[in-house]
């Protein structure tokens, strides 16, 4: 086990892994030592490879997810929630058990905040302490400022690797459509208050959504799309179909940040995402597409009074008349802080604050449960069997509940597929934001 200062856990690569790395490089700028660990790839890893003073968590709502990122680290004295889910439904906003409220240990976390919103939310409706408050901004939004733009490729380089010709306009479609085939399993895990309601909503809007997108590449020869995945988006056939009917014209792509494709395209439309704020930052063209009316109480208090394409007539429109833009100055500041000092300075000095005052030590006052004298002699003997059971041929049934093995789904393997990341591209990434970041900073 190799001990780090600081670690960071990160859940979905394409969503976290970029602004992870920017903190993470200003951190060892100042001196401490870092590590990263990827949620999915460590769910079925029994040895803990990193014992570290201040754990930087992707969430942490209730003492469940404080003991699932235990179960991964081995112990978390000091966290940083860097809660990169910020914004939820609008009828969440008066629950006192929604999910966003956040309970338990995770009140003796540090909290990153993006806006004032959240930080109003989590300080007068959770009880949160403001010491263990931080208003930085969203670290993905560094990446939208002008004076670090050359981070990412150009559209020439980025369209020449895809095979996505350069002589048509380039619309881009972020998705949020990650309940649509969502493995049943993983749906009864959700934490979202009115699930059963969002997935016929967005079951509904997916097929009706698929029906504008064909139509669209059929009228409009001059035209491509790139569909962008949500990160739990389960793979579809459905997409496929279309892909395989229209090629060259329609492409179905999780690579990369949604960041970089909002850099390359010529206009972006959305159904729920919050990625709306980042194609604001960029400054770009951006409509909410809603073929089918949203709950008031499922929409997100983001995109709630912003104005919504609900016929494929007003879509096919916007080519020519332009997206109406997504998001007001005033909506965007209350959500977003952004302002001269980009947000993973602020992130950094935040968790830097944390490392050293142990007033953030985490005090779990929770029983410890003793084991029996039965159960005692149960682990002994499990831990006993266990390395013999493996070697044994599968055929012998009765040592499968010795052989210590999880069964995943093919959900499960290809989420961790996804999140992975290997040494070189991570050094890729670090040594890009030497260039852009950190030799731009004072």
């Amino acid at each position: 086990m190799k001990k780090v200062d600081i670690l960071f856990l990160y859940e979905t690569k394409v969503r976290e892994l970029e602004s992870i790395c920017l903190v993470k490089g200003e951190l060892e700028r100042r001196g401490y030592s870092t590590a990263i660990l990827n949620t999915w790839n460590e769910i079925d890893h029994k040895a803990h490879k990193y014992q570290a003073k201040v754990i930087a968590s992707p969430s942490m709502y209730n003492d469940g997810i404080y003991d699932f990122v235990k179960s991964i680290c081995g112990d978390a004295p000091k966290v940083v929630n860097l809660q990169w889910e910020q914004i939820g439904p609008v009828g969440d906003e008066e629950k006192t058990d929604a999910w966003y409220i956040l309970k338990g240990l995770a009140k003796q976390c540090m909290h990153i905040c993006w806006g004032p919103a959240t930080y109003e939310r989590l300080l007068n409706r959770a009880n949160i302490d403001a010491d263990h408050l931080s208003i930085t901004g969203q670290i993905a939004m560094d990446f939208c400022r002008p004076e670090y733009r050359e981070y990412y490729r150009t559209k020439e380089d980025l369209f020449a690797e895809y095979g996505i010709p350069l002589d048509k306009e380039a619309n881009l479609f972020i998705s949020s459509f990650s309940y649509v085939n969502l493995p049943e399993e993983l749906v009864k895990q959700s934490l979202f208050s009115e699930v059963d309601e969002f997935i016929k909503v967005s079951c509904e809007s997916f097929k009706e959504m698929l029906v504008w997108f064909e139509r669209f590449l059929k009228q409009n020869p001059e035209q491509l799309l790139i569909y962008r995945p949500h990160p739990s988006e389960a793979s579809n056939p459905q997409l496929t179909a279309l892909e395989q009917a229209y090629p060259g014209r329609f492409f179905v792509i999780s690579d990369l940040s949604v960041k970089q494709w909002i850099a390359v395209a010529d206009r972006v439309y959305t159904w729920f995402s919050t990625a709306s704020a980042e194609a604001y930052a960029f400054d770009k063209p951006i409509a909410v597409l809603r073929p089918y009316p949203m709950p008031a109480s499922l929409e997100t208090t983001l995109l709630e009074h912003v104005e919504k394409i609900e016929t494929y007539e007003a879509f096919e429109k916007t080519l020519d008349s332009g997206c109406c833009q997504s998001l007001t100055e005033e909506t965007f500041a209350k959500y977003y802080r952004y302002d001269e000092t980009p947000a993973y300075i602020r992130v950094a000095d935040t968790i830097e604050k944390v490392y050293k005052d142990d007033r953030y030590l985490i005090v779990d006052p929770r029983p410890v449960a003793k084991a029996t004298t039965k159960q005692k002699i149960k682990n002994v003997l499990h831990k006993m069997v266990t390395p013999v059971a493996r070697l044994m041929p599968r055929k012998i049934k009765i040592l499968d509940k010795y052989r210590d093995e999880k069964v995943l789904g093919s959900y499960t393997i290809n989420r961790q597929k996804a999140a992975y990341v290997s040494p070189e591209e991570l050094q890729q990434m670090q040594d890009k934001m030497q260039k852009v970041f950190y030799s731009k900073s004072k």
